[in-house]
């Protein structure tokens, strides 16, 4: 994929998600990313082509982990994780 061809997939998604294209500036400058609000959650899209050019990374931030529910709900993250070992899904907490 070139940034070219994600800059058409963003605002593709953006189109199908049935949400407002973000404005220009909220695509870097290098087309390797899309950064925009779905309800109120903050949605990047990411194109990391040293990384891995034929993936597309997507993250969001639900804020923080409820303490009385952490140890739930990240034992949940590890086993979706470890279901998913030999797919390419990821899913992580952002301890900040």
């Amino acid at each position: 994929m070139t940034s070219i061809r994600f800059t058409d997939l963003a605002i593709g998604a953006c189109k199908s998600l049935g949400i407002h294209p973000p404005p220009p500036d909220a695509l870097r400058a290098d087309g390797t990313a899309l950064e925009m609000a779905i309800d109120d959650v903050s949605v990047t899209l990411a194109y990391e082509p040293r990384r891995d050019p034929s993936q597309l990374f997507i993250f969001c931030r639900l804020g923080r982990v409820p303490a009385d529910r952490e140890a739930a709900i990240l034992r949940r993250l590890l086993e979706a994780n470890y279901a998913r070992v030999l797919g390419t899904v990821i899913l992580s907490v952002d301890p900040a």
